[in-house]
Formats: structure tokens, C-alpha cells, sequence
């Protein structure tokens, strides 16, 4: 165990900061990227040493302007997933109380980070998936006819099947060590039971689907709501 203590404003939480954006390539605290360079310079630098499966390994992050660019062993990751390659980080802050009363958006980020830290192929799954959702909710912005909606349609429903399986597998792997967890500091005869579905499928329903089965209920989805996209401009259905 590793503690942290010192007087006020010595740089505790600026320390946290940068340990978790060396991680997570996102800020603990601070509301844009640029916030983390000092005031009055143009450029900021971190990086660290981690040892992983035996061997030592460093990775370092430049920002500048607000953009970043990721470093591992001195030399540019050419992609996220190498750069992340066992890596990971879990904080836990007073603000992580708004999963629990913050909006079914909040909850969702929360898990997905989870996933990607228990399956690093996550990341590109979930970047291809934004990307196609991006993509259609500007065709429907733009009052685009359906067909050319259809082409991203397939994509979303590959991609979000694929979404949905991977939440769905980090659930069943977290609910009994929770159930555990709970039941040595709960100090309460009552249990805890948690589950995720998304909401055009029930429960039972989606617990025994395959990915195949996934894609067709998503890709049905998107057929019949696309009238109501069309009127609201916006993609209404999937794990977003």
C-alpha cells in the first residue's frame, strides 16, 4: 500500500491527476485537456515506468494546444491499443456518487470504462460503433433520405450487438464478487442483486441471446423506429 500525505496545496491531487491521465488518456478532474498544462506555459509532458508481465515499460503523454499525443519506450504508440496494452487504473472519487443518482448516461461511461479495462479490444468496438452513430445522427439532422441511413444501420447493429455482449459479460463476472463484497460489509440479513439490459429486449430475453441475435433485434429496432429518428433527428435505439 502506497499513501499519499502532505499539507495542503503540495500536489497531492495533481499527482492522482496525472497518474490516472497517464492511464486513461482522460482528465480525473479537470473539464478539458488544456486545463492540465500550467498556467503561462505552452506544453505539458508526463510519462511513467510500469512494470508489466516482468518487463518495464514507458509510456508518456505530450499535450500541447489541447491535443495529445501518446509515447511508449520513447517511441509515438502508432495506435491506442498499443499504448494501453495492460495498463489500468480505478478511481474513486466523491463525484463517482453520480453513478448511482446521476442519469443512465453517467452509468453507462462507468461501465464501459470497466469493459475496456477487462477487454482492451473494447476500444476500438466502441470508437467504431460512436463512429457510425455520429455519422447517422448527422444524416438525420440533415433530413437525408432513409436509404442512405441503411449503410450505417448495419454497422450499428454489428457494433452494438458486439457493445451489449461485452456489458453483458462484465456483469456476470462482477455480480458474484459483488454479492461477496456486499455481504462482508453490508451488515445487513438483505443481499444485492444488479443487472443490465438494454431497453428494447427484456430480461430474459437478452440474458439467452447470442450476437447474432443482438444484430437482428438491433437492426429490426432501427428499421422501425427510423419514422420517429426521422421526426426527432436523432438515433433512438441501441447501447448508446
Amino acid at each position: 500500500t502506497t499513501i499519499c500525505g502532505g499539507p495542503n496545496g503540495q500536489g497531492k491531487t495533481n499527482l492522482l491527476e496525472w497518474l490516472y491521465f497517464l492511464a486513461t488518456l482522460n482528465p480525473l478532474r479537470a473539464g478539458k485537456i488544456s486545463e492540465l498544462i500550467r498556467f503561462g506555459m505552452e506544453r505539458s509532458r508526463v510519462s511513467g515506468n510500469f512494470l508489466i508481465h516482468g518487463a518495464e515499460r514507458n509510456i508518456a503523454v505530450d499535450i500541447v494546444a489541447g491535443a495529445k499525443s501518446v509515447w511508449v519506450d520513447g517511441k509515438k504508440a502508432p495506435s491506442l491499443a498499443a499504448y494501453f496494452g495492460g495498463v489500468s487504473v480505478v478511481a474513486f472519487t466523491p463525484d463517482d456518487l453520480s453513478v448511482v443518482k446521476g442519469s443512465p448516461d453517467g452509468r453507462r461511461q462507468f461501465i464501459d470504462r470497466c469493459v475496456f479495462n477487462r477487454f482492451p479490444a473494447f476500444l476500438d468496438e466502441s470508437r467504431s460503433f460512436h463512429r457510425a452513430l455520429k455519422n447517422r445522427n448527422k444524416l438525420l439532422k440533415d433530413h437525408a433520405p432513409p436509404a442512405h441511413l441503411q449503410a450505417w444501420d448495419i454497422t450499428l447493429a454489428q457494433s452494438g450487438a458486439r457493445i451489449l455482449m461485452r456489458r453483458r459479460a462484465l456483469m456476470r463476472e462482477m455480480v458474484s464478487r459483488a454479492r461477496d463484497s456486499f455481504a462482508r460489509i453490508g451488515r445487513t440479513p438483505f443481499g444485492v442483486e444488479f443487472s443490465y439490459c438494454p431497453n428494447f429486449l427484456s430480461f430474459s430475453e437478452f440474458d439467452s441471446a447470442t450476437e447474432d441475435d443482438l444484430r437482428e433485434s438491433l437492426a429490426i429496432q432501427l428499421a422501425q423506429r427510423l419514422p420517429r429518428d426521422l421526426e426527432r433527428r436523432f438515433t433512438s435505439v441501441g447501447p448508446q
